[in-house]
């Protein structure tokens, strides 16, 4: 079986186990992510931080980001021309709905050079012990990740960390995974 067809069960396999988890319980798993996150020396030392406002059935970023608003530049992704690039975060008053994947994105504000990114917070369908990240198969964080030096971190429930997943020489390795 090609890798791809292991990707899109893999995918569908994940997509199924989410959908049983609870409201409380992703809210109760998100935050004890982002308790681990905030007690790693490189997000208390980074000064920049490229977040994801969550879909419902993710990791929840909604209380962390405004959580550090205030105390840290928080840059999101957006669908640009079929790649993804970053924008400030200035607040909740300042997110649209997009059309394209159902999507929240900063709206009116310039895009931001990936260079200046000190920490990359990602999502992910899975995750394996090696740090390999599979997405939703379009490769938008995979361009964009391939390109920025910053420390990445990717945030997942402890269903979706597997001992390995299927991984291309496209695909971007993270630094590092953390799940509840």
């Amino acid at each position: 079986m090609a890798v791809y067809d292991k990707k899109s069960e893999l995918r569908q396999y994940v997509q199924e186990l989410k959908e049983k988890v609870s409201a409380s319980d992703r809210l109760i798993f998100s935050q004890t992510i982002f308790e681990r996150i905030e007690n790693h020396e490189v997000f208390q030392q980074a000064k920049t931080i490229l977040l994801f406002w969550s879909m419902e059935s993710e990791v929840q970023t909604h209380d962390f980001i405004r959580k550090w608003i205030g105390h840290k530049s928080i840059f999101l992704p957006v669908i640009h021309n079929n790649d993804l690039e970053i924008k400030k975060y200035t607040g909740k008053m300042n997110i649209l709905k997009t059309s394209k994947l159902t999507l929240f994105e900063p709206a009116d504000t310039a895009f931001a050079d990936p260079k200046n990114i000190d920490l990359v917070i990602t999502p992910g369908l899975a995750f394996d012990r090696n740090n390999n990240r599979l997405g939703h198969g379009k490769g938008y964080y995979d361009r964009l990740l391939a390109n920025m030096q910053a420390y990445k971190i990717g945030v997942c429930f402890d269903f979706q960390l597997f001992r390995e997943i299927p991984h291309t020489i496209n695909d971007t390795k993270l630094d590092m995974v953390i799940t509840n």
